[in-house]
């Protein structure tokens, strides 16, 4: 499974790359996740299936 979560800096304050990967640590989740950033048109993205 993949999420994408789309935002701007301007819409959300104190939100980064950092602090998502720290939020994932205290989750407990940096093993099974893999936090990529990207241009929304050029998603590093295998797709095999979706549903939307």
């Amino acid at each position: 499974m993949t999420g994408i979560d789309l935002w701007k800096n301007r819409d959300q304050s104190n939100n980064s790359f950092k602090s998502t990967q720290q939020l994932l640590q205290e989750k407990n989740l940096e093993n099974r996740s893999d936090l990529k950033t990207a241009d929304m048109i050029e998603l590093p993205l295998k797709i095999r299936n979706t549903t939307l």
